[in-house]
């Protein structure tokens, strides 16, 4: 299935109605994922269960109902991680994928860039692609899965969250 975000709403492929929308407030990491209908389903977080390391964190899709749906863990880039080859002197170690687990399933989220995207399932078959759309901006959102709207737009934000990690943070 293909789908097309553009401001927060996703849309089915020749559709012009959304499938669901994504909210958020600037200064926060939690995101409001809305069903068709406009009704709130899901929340998405950053959870920090320490400092420093990427392995502290999870990026976890929540039901109204306060109880995790998805978690998916961060990791850091092959050759950038910290505990074997130490921490870089100018910058944070690139954090490159996070891995998660949907419907039973486990999946592989990869950062090819930051305007590319790809979930491998355990045979490293792409399950789904999210590929921005350059300059009319926006993303496609492709899937072989039988996933809801909303739970591909819970996809893309923690593809956001990978980004989000490698951001050196200027105070």
């Amino acid at each position: 299935m293909n789908y097309r975000l553009m401001s927060g709403n996703l849309y089915a492929e020749g559709n012009k109605t959304p499938a669901a929308s994504l909210k958020y407030d600037m200064f926060s990491n939690e995101k409001r994922i809305y069903d068709r209908a406009g009704q709130l389903v899901y929340t998405a977080d950053i959870v920090n269960e320490g400092t420093g390391s990427v392995r502290q964190k999870k990026y976890v899709l929540r039901s109204l109902q306060g109880v995790p749906v998805i978690t998916a863990y961060p990791g850091y880039a092959e050759a950038e991680d910290p505990e074997i080859y130490g921490w870089p002197l100018a910058r944070l170690p690139k954090t490159d994928h996070a891995d998660l687990k949907i419907k039973g399933e486990d999946y592989t989220l990869i950062m090819q860039n930051s305007q590319y995207y790809v979930m491998n399932d355990e045979s490293e078959k792409p399950a789904v692609s999210v590929i921005h759309r350059g300059i009319g901006g926006g993303w496609n959102i492709e899937t072989s899965l039988d996933l809801t709207p909303e739970i591909l737009l819970a996809v893309f934000v923690f593809c956001r969250n990978i980004e989000s990690e490698n951001e050196l943070i200027i105070v």
